[in-house]
């Protein structure tokens, strides 16, 4: 599990994360994103056969 912060980073971090995963994977974004980002993660992640559960938590790193 790792807890990152802001939107570069989250962009940054999915980008990574669809190299290092293997098809079939399920990432878990539990960020309050913008919708629009979320579905455009889901559909980056999808190209590389990963799954993405989107399921924001309110409080940010100390509500998760």
């Amino acid at each position: 599990m790792a807890d990152v912060t802001g939107r570069r980073p989250d962009e940054e971090t999915l980008a990574k994360l669809g190299t290092l995963l293997a098809p079939g994977d399920v990432v878990v974004d539990g960020a309050n994103a913008w919708y629009r980002d979320s579905i455009r993660h889901g559909e980056e992640l999808a190209e590389g056969g990963l799954h993405l559960v989107d399921a924001g938590v309110s409080g940010g790193v100390w509500g998760s």
